[in-house]
């Protein structure tokens, strides 16, 4: 987040307990130790603590909503544990991608899921990750001193970064005993993401509306369609009605292509519903299946209900995250309170599945829907192509 003095004539000691002050809540695991600063129209990292310009830090830039924020996790704990011992600090850098991913509130709800012993940073206003010049995240770089080692992004990102690390702390001690490189159970590759909102922040992404959607009439208030696309100036908050899709499925919704049925408000990050006859029916992408929900709930005994149909059956448990129930009627649901990623398919064949999401109590409590996550898991049997640590 950045931070931008409040009086000209503060003292450099008071301006940087000041900055740490405001900054503080976007933290976990840390006092403040960097910031990114506007200076001359453009973002730069500023350093709030003398460690950070004296010590080596491993630095991840991630979208936490993602598979790949999932596996950022996993690898940060692990590097955590292996190289803090060397004094080399971990810092994970959360690109939040929608409004609700800013506040402070949750990233206190993703420290308690994770029980992190690395450091967590929000960056609220997006300005760490523009002054880190991030491009494809997610992306890993080594600083020591400040100074950049090394960097890597995107698809691959993780390939080589464990042999760089022991290649840079065996510069200062040759014969340093390392473990060898962390192997995890799998690995997940994010291969497509749906956007709901009519302003997505996000490349390579699928917008809706958008192939694959039918004709739609929207209210005379609306006073204009929607593009998907975004735009300066961005049209109001209007109802996309959908009303010549009907069941059963189609046997073979096509990939990349996404099907709505009921009455939605769409908006710049989401749509919305509050119609008990409202669907969602897409063609699974991968092996798992995640969502981003949010509810009109508003205490801890509310909850919204969507209901997950795979092939036209209820999702069974071997291939259902341990979020998913079952209701009285047999279905399989998911209960949405709070905004955030619920994982909802995992272990899916890999094969076209049709699933399709209904929201039978929409009309008591509204379900919003930001976006949808597919990734496939890694087989065992292609392993990351990094160099040898020999």
């Amino acid at each position: 987040m950045s931070w931008k003095p409040k009086e000209k004539d503060l003292t450099p000691e008071e301006a940087i307990a000041l900055a740490q002050k405001e900054l503080s809540p976007f933290w976990a695991g840390s006092l403040p130790q960097i910031a990114g600063v506007i200076k001359e129209g453009r973002p730069v990292v500023v350093p709030l603590s003398p460690d950070f310009i004296k010590k080596a830090f491993l630095l991840f830039l991630v979208d936490p909503t993602t598979f790949a924020g999932e596996t950022t996790f996993e690898f940060a704990r692990e590097w955590f544990q292996r190289f803090n011992v060397h004094e080399l600090g971990i810092f994970v850098i959360l690109l939040p991608p929608y409004p609700f991913w800013r506040s402070a509130e949750t990233l206190r709800r993703q420290v308690e899921e994770l029980g992190a012993e690395f450091t967590l940073i929000l960056d609220a206003d997006d300005t760490l990750g523009k002054a880190f010049h991030s491009g494809p995240v997610p992306k890993v770089l080594l600083l020591d001193r400040g100074k950049k080692v090394f960097e890597y992004e995107g698809e691959n990102w993780l390939d080589n970064t464990e042999i760089d690390i022991h290649n840079f702390l065996r510069i200062t001690d040759p014969g340093l005993p390392l473990s060898p490189k962390y192997q995890p159970r799998g690995m997940v590759k994010d291969l497509l993401r749906f956007e709901f909102g009519f302003s997505p922040k996000f490349d390579k992404t699928v917008s809706i509306p958008g192939p694959g959607f039918t004709k739609y009439v929207e209210p005379e208030k609306a006073g204009q369609k929607f593009s998907g696309k975004s735009s300066k100036k961005e049209p109001p908050p209007a109802e996309l009605r959908r009303g010549d899709f009907q069941d059963p499925l189609p046997q073979a919704v096509r990939s990349g292509e996404v099907f709505l049925r009921g009455v939605w408000i769409q908006d710049a990050e989401k749509i919305t519903t509050k119609d008990p006859e409202a669907m969602v029916a897409f063609t699974s992408q991968g092996s798992r299946v995640s969502v981003v929900l949010e509810s009109a709930a508003r205490i801890a005994s509310e909850y919204g209900i969507m209901t997950i149909e795979v092939d036209g059956n209820p999702a069974y448990e071997a291939i259902s995250s341990h979020l998913i129930g079952m209701d009285d009627q047999g279905r399989s649901m998911v209960e949405i309170q709070n905004p955030q990623v619920y994982e909802l398919l995992v272990k899916l064949e890999n094969k076209p599945r049709n699933i399709v999401f209904r929201f039978p109590k929409a009309d008591k409590i509204a379900v919003s829907i930001y976006g949808i996550r597919f990734a496939e898991d890694r087989s065992k049997s292609e392993p990351p192509q990094g160099r040898s640590l020999f």
